[in-house]
């Protein structure tokens, strides 16, 4: 491990963390696609270690990166529809990676779900690192949906501290932090709407307070997608072109695989290069049938 951490120092790399429990199905398949072009930190419990199983990817025992988020536990109140575990542990894995990063005193990491390919290099991404964050933020229209997706997000310890120090004033009401949720919590309870509050929400309201960058932007004709089963960019929910997948029956993005990457079109014709595809939802069952197409023109 430590001639890993030296070599990613010595070459100003980013590294890849991603933080699950369980031995979900498709869960070696998004770790060896992100493996090709990353070094690749699984956080994870006895029962995924199988889940890593080649040179540029590493399981990591969540139990000895856990100290803050078991803190963290103590004064963590579930206000979504999520059960208990699940809604502590989304936000939870944010202070396990920190706590990672801190160790090796490395400065900053590319964050992802478990259920997300990511299909480039994230060393090469014209990231300024001088940035607290890049995250997925859309529909900014609507003042209840208050969600920065960290499916995809660049972060750095300075983000992650904030990260930490806005939960804590929120769950604990510190300088009237619960005042930040109240009325969303109010939306969803009284109006019987479906969601809640969840790491999504916590992490919208931190792009209010250090800077970010929106990720969820075309940039060189090539995007990082937060959901291949809705036609939505930015404000516009009608901007990419759908098609009916074979396998679901369900709507979703309508994809072309080249020989140099996957490509969705927007409803102009125009071919946007992903730079990565989260299978959120449903979609997870795709996840063995895409990889082996995938895996085979990853360079």
């Amino acid at each position: 491990m430590k001639n890993i951490i030296k070599h990613i120092k010595d070459n100003d790399l980013i590294p890849v963390i991603v933080a699950h429990y369980g031995n979900h199905y498709y869960l070696k398949y998004v770790i060896n696609i992100a493996a090709k072009n990353n070094f690749v930190f699984l956080l994870g419990d006895e029962s995924n270690v199988s889940a890593v199983d080649n040179k540029k990817s590493f399981h990591l025992s969540m139990s000895e990166y856990n100290s803050t988020a078991l803190d963290f536990k103590s004064y963590f109140k579930n206000y979504s529809n999520y059960n208990d575990y699940y809604a502590w542990f989304i936000s939870a894995r944010v202070f396990m990676a920190n706590q990672f990063l801190k160790k090796y005193d490395l400065p900053y990491c590319f964050f992802i779900d478990s259920d997300n390919f990511i299909l480039l290099n994230v060393s090469e991404y014209p990231f300024d690192r001088t940035k607290s964050f890049y995250t997925l933020l859309s529909d900014f229209d609507n003042p209840y949906r208050m969600a920065a997706q960290i499916g995809n997000a660049f972060m750095t310890q300075e983000c992650m501290d904030e990260f930490e120090k806005l939960c804590y004033e929120i769950y604990n009401d510190v300088n009237n932090g619960f005042s930040l949720i109240k009325s969303k919590i109010d939306y969803h309870n009284n109006g019987n709407n479906p969601g809640g509050i969840c790491e999504m929400t916590l992490f919208y309201l931190l792009s209010k307070r250090i800077p970010f960058i929106n990720i969820f932007e075309i940039k060189d004709n090539k995007i990082f997608d937060h959901h291949p089963g809705t036609a939505e960019y930015l404000n516009d929910r009608y901007y990419f072109k759908m098609q009916s997948n074979k396998q679901s029956h369900n709507q979703m993005k309508e994809m072309i695989i080249k020989n140099n990457g996957i490509y969705i079109l927007d409803k102009y014709n125009n071919e946007i290069k992903l730079n990565n595809i989260h299978f959120n939802d449903w979609l997870k069952k795709l996840i063995p049938s895409y990889y082996e197409q995938i895996i085979k023109i990853l360079n």
